[in-house]
């Protein structure tokens, strides 16, 4: 982000004109300005940033779990994770909806894990993430990246089938029990032939 683009956002946040934040000490955090630094209380700054990256952790979490129940049913691994590991992070009432349709609960989301082409293996790779936070919710936009493959019973798995990238909007909400997706949409932006 440029140092205009930065000073717009902290602008936007309540702070006149800022351009980094520099240091946190006894409680209150320095910003260095085009003028003399001042001093703002830390939990003004940090409580948007600590919720951001709660936000941004369980996003990531969430396509990993989603690549790793793939990856276990693909290969039998027993024990192995299921669809409530990955809607855990979902907020009651949650959605996820899709170009092709979407889950509203966590049994249209099973149902459709259990019709997967047998051998699926896929890996999402989340980039360029923005997250926006406003008291104890958050706006995230991101790039999704989806390859996938077919076990056949040996490592390396050979991605073999067309992948795609989406652009994914999301609305989380911080909670005492972490970041829970509270609605995520994706549009494709770039698919392989015959995805």
């Amino acid at each position: 982000m440029t140092e205009n683009g930065e000073a717009a956002r902290l602008s936007s946040r309540g702070y006149r004109s800022a351009w980094a934040l520099v240091k946190v000490t006894a409680g209150l955090t320095l910003l260095s300005l085009s003028g003399p630094a001042f001093a703002v209380p830390a939990a003004q700054v940090q409580a948007p940033l600590v919720v951001e990256h709660r936000c941004s952790q369980t996003l990531v979490q969430f396509f990993k779990r989603l690549d790793r129940l793939n990856r276990d049913i693909a290969m039998a691994v027993p024990d192995s994770s299921t669809p409530t590991d990955v809607w855990a992070l979902m907020a009651p009432g949650g959605s996820w909806k899709r170009e092709n349709g979407g889950y509203a609960d966590l049994a249209g989301f099973a149902a459709t894990i259990a019709k997967l082409p047998a051998g699926l293996v896929t890996a999402h790779s989340v980039s360029n993430l923005e997250i926006e936070a406003q008291g104890r919710t958050a706006k995230a936009d991101f790039y999704l990246t989806i390859s996938s493959g077919t076990w056949t019973g040996a490592l390396p798995v050979n991605f073999d089938k067309p992948g795609a990238i989406l652009l994914v909007k999301a609305d989380l909400i911080d909670t005492p029990k972490g970041c829970r997706i509270a609605a995520i949409s994706s549009t494709n932006l770039f698919r392989g032939q015959g995805r």
